[in-house]
């Protein structure tokens, strides 16, 4: 399974993705940007996202993504024009695609390969 992840924003210029399998709106979390010491630290916001809300953020979507991977249609066709049920592309956004999406993107991805090491996992 190859799992591509996107961060991309709604405000932001430039195209947003529609092709997509799962888009996650990562509005409802901090903005690290806006609390000191959180912005090159996703897990550190994720902390502190678990002490205000009390759950952790990589619990709250993590589900949605495996959801996801288990509905593919088997009956998929890749860019090549042949069946490959095996890919799944995952749009984290939030208003401008550079905090919150990001953040929620490397959290996801680190998730992913500890939980699913047979996953590939794509960075965008």
């Amino acid at each position: 399974m190859k799992i591509t992840l996107l961060s991309r924003g709604l405000k932001s210029a430039g195209v947003f993705p529609t092709k997509a399998d799962l888009y996650l709106d990562a509005r409802s979390i901090p903005d690290p940007a806006s609390v000191a010491g959180l912005k090159n630290d996703p897990y550190a916001m994720n902390k502190l996202f678990k002490e205000i809300n009390g759950l952790d953020i990589v619990d709250r979507f993590m589900p949605l993504v495996q959801d996801c991977v288990k509905s593919l249609p088997s009956r998929r066709i890749n860019s090549m024009g042949k069946k490959n049920p095996n890919y799944c592309t995952v749009v984290c956004f939030c208003a401008y695609g550079i905090h919150r999406s990001v953040a929620l993107k490397k959290m996801l991805a680190a998730e992913i390969i500890l939980k699913q090491p047979t996953w590939e996992v794509e960075v965008i």
